[in-house]
C-alpha cells in the first residue's frame, strides 16, 4: 500500500464507498449498467421506475439518460468480455459525470451534488471472470472524476465480497484524514473491526436525509410557540400536545414520515456492520440501510433478539407505533417506569462495548441520565482510580463546555473549528467514510481467482497454490475445517465454476 504525503480536502469532492443497494441511499443523480441493447436488468426497477426510455442516439452512444423526471437516472452499456473492453465502458461512464457536472444541482444544501453507481461490470456486464481487474481500474477512475467534474460519488456494492475487494482497492494510493482525524478513524474502525463497536445514533443522523431538527420538528408542530421561547424544548413539547392530546404523536409520526430514502450518513453507518445499533430517532432510515447491505435489524422492543441478526434499540419510539413516540417533558419523566428494559439493555452496552455517539447534541435528558447511572456504578464497582471512556462522540456543534464536562468518561472528536465552519457535517461523512475503510475485515474475494488482479504477483502466486491445496484435499473430512476456511477464503467460489 502507498500513503500519498497530503490529507483529504473536505471542501473537495469525494469517492465514498457503501455496502447496499442504490435505492437505499440519498441521490441527485445515478448511472446504472445495462447491455448495448438497452436491456434493463429488473433489479434497477427501485432506481428508474416505469418511467425509463431509451435514448434517441443509444445505438451510437451507450450511454445516455433514460429518466429525466425527479433525480435523473442515466444508464451506461457494459457491453464486451475482455480486461481490455473496461477502458471503452469507463469512458462512457465519464461521459455521464460530465452530463451531470453540466446538468445536475446538489440537493439538501451539499456543495457537491451526489451520483450513485454500482460496481459496474461485474454482475451480468460480460467481466465476472475480471472482477479484480475492473474493481481496480475503476476506482482509480472514479479518484480521478471527483476531482474533475466536482462531483461526490458513492461507489454502491451489494455483495459484501465486492465491497470488501473495493476497500481493498482503495488502499493503494490511499490519501488519509488529517492526522487529528486519521487517529480517530483507524481506532474507532479497529473496534468496528473486533465487533467491539456500538452506535448511538441521534436527530443529527436523519437532518441529513432533510428530516427536521428537534426544534424544527416542534415548531412545524405548533407556529405559535416562538422558537426563542424560554421554555426547553420537552416544555414546549409537553405545551402543544395541551391542544392536541389525542393527536399529538400521530403529528409527529406524520412528519417524520415523511424521509423515506437514507442519507449517505445511514449508508455509511450501516455499511459499519455493528451488530448493536441505539437510536433517539423514529424514523426507519436506519434499519432501512441496514437492510440493503445484507443485515436487517430486529427492532427493538418490538421484535425478538435473534442470536445470528444485529437488532436496533429504538428509544423514543418508532414512527411504526405513534403512541411510543417519547418527546415532552412528561414522556420523559414517567419513561424508566415504563421502559426500564430499554434503559437496562443500553447501560449493558456501555459496560460493554465502545458507544460510537452520532447526530447528537448530548442534551437528550433519558439519554444523560443513563450515561450518569453507570458513571456511578462504574465508580462503585470498577476498580482503578481512573473514569473508564466509554464511548466516542462525533461532534459537529463545537460543544467545548461538553468536551470538558465528560472529559475521561467520554472521547470527543471536534468536528468543528469555529462557529463559521460550515464543513462539519461534511468532515462527519469523510470520517464515517474512513472509519468503513478501517473497519472491513471480510476476505471471502481473496483467494477467488476473479479478484486475483488486486494482489501483487507474490500473493497471486500464494494464492494460486491455496485454491491448489484445497483440490487436492479430496473428501476426506479429517480436513473438513481446513476446506471450510478456504472456502470462507473464497476458493468455493471458484472451484464451483
Amino acid at each position: 500500500m502507498s500513503t500519498t504525503d497530503h490529507t483529504l480536502d473536505p471542501e473537495s469532492a469525494h469517492l465514498f464507498v457503501v455496502h447496499g443497494r442504490l435505492e437505499a441511499v440519498y441521490y441527485d443523480a445515478a448511472i446504472i449498467p445495462t447491455d448495448n441493447a438497452f436491456s434493463i436488468r429488473p433489479q434497477w426497477d427501485d432506481v428508474t421506475g416505469k418511467s425509463k426510455a431509451e435514448p434517441t442516439d443509444w445505438s451510437t452512444k451507450k450511454w445516455g439518460v433514460i429518466v429525466e423526471a425527479g433525480p435523473p437516472v442515466l444508464a451506461v452499456s457494459v457491453g464486451g468480455a475482455s480486461p481490455s473492453s473496461i477502458e471503452n465502458i469507463l469512458s462512457r461512464l465519464e461521459r455521464c459525470l460530465e452530463w451531470v457536472r453540466d446538468h445536475v444541482t446538489a440537493g439538501l444544501d451539499r456543495q457537491h451534488p451526489i451520483v450513485v453507481l454500482p460496481v459496474i461490470g461485474i454482475d451480468g456486464g460480460g467481466h465476472g471472470d475480471y472482477r479484480g481487474h475492473v474493481i481496480k481500474a475503476l476506482v482509480s477512475a472514479l479518484r480521478k472524476h471527483v476531482v474533475t467534474y466536482a462531483i461526490d460519488i458513492v461507489l454502491v456494492a451489494k455483495e459484501l465480497s465486492v465491497y470488501s475487494a473495493v476497500q481493498w482497492a482503495r488502499r493503494m494510493d490511499d490519501v488519509p484524514l488529517p492526522s487529528n482525524l486519521e487517529g480517530f478513524a483507524v481506532g474507532l474502525g479497529s473496534r468496528a473491526r473486533t465487533g467491539e463497536l456500538a452506535l448511538l445514533l441521534g436527530a443529527g443522523v436523519s437532518a441529513a436525509a432533510g428530516l427536521p431538527s428537534w426544534d424544527e420538528l416542534l415548531h412545524s408542530l405548533d407556529g405559535k410557540t416562538e422558537k426563542d421561547t424560554l421554555l426547553s424544548p420537552t416544555d414546549r413539547a409537553d405545551l402543544i400536545q395541551k391542544d392536541d392530546p389525542e393527536h399529538f404523536q400521530d403529528l409527529v409520526c406524520k412528519q417524520i414520515g415523511t424521509a423515506t430514502t437514507p442519507s449517505l450518513l445511514h449508508a455509511l453507518l450501516a455499511s459499519l456492520a455493528c451488530r448493536e445499533v441505539v437510536t433517539t430517532n423514529y424514523d426507519l432510515l436506519y434499519e432501512t440501510a441496514a437492510g440493503a447491505a445484507g443485515r436487517p435489524p430486529q427492532v427493538l422492543p418490538w421484535s425478538p433478539v435473534q442470536a445470528d441478526r444485529p437488532w436496533l434499540l429504538k428509544l423514543h419510539g418508532d414512527i411504526k407505533h405513534p403512541d411510543s413516540i417519547v418527546l415532552t417533558r412528561r414522556h420523559m419523566v414517567t419513561y424508566d417506569a415504563k421502559n426500564r428494559p430499554s434503559t437496562a439493555l443500553f447501560e449493558s452496552l456501555l459496560l460493554t462495548r465502545h458507544l460510537l455517539i452520532v447526530g447528537t447534541s448530548m442534551t437528550d435528558d433519558n439519554v444523560l441520565r443513563m450515561l450518569h447511572e453507570v458513571s456511578e456504578y462504574r465508580k462503585v464497582f470498577v476498580e482503578g482510580d481512573k473514569p473508564t471512556v466509554v464511548g466516542t462522540v462525533l461532534d459537529t456543534d463545537l460543544q467545548k463546555e461538553r468536551t470538558a464536562l465528560w472529559d475521561g468518561e467520554l472521547a470527543w472528536c471536534p468536528l468543528r473549528v469555529d462557529a463559521n465552519d460550515k464543513l462539519n457535517y461534511r468532515k462527519l461523512e469523510l470520517l464515517l467514510d474512513r472509519i468503513a475503510f478501517h473497519a472491513s475485515n471480510d476476505s471471502s474475494w481473496l483467494l477467488d481467482e476473479r479478484f486475483a488482479d488486486l494482489l501483487d504477483p507474490a500473493d497471486q502466486e500464494r494464492a494460486a497454490r491455496a485454491r491448489e491445496l484445497a483440490r487436492n484435499l479430496g473428501a476426506d473430512t479429517t480436513w473438513e475445517p481446513l476446506r471450510d476456511a478456504l472456502r470462507e477464503l473464497g476458493v468455493c467460489d471458484t472451484t464451483q465454476r
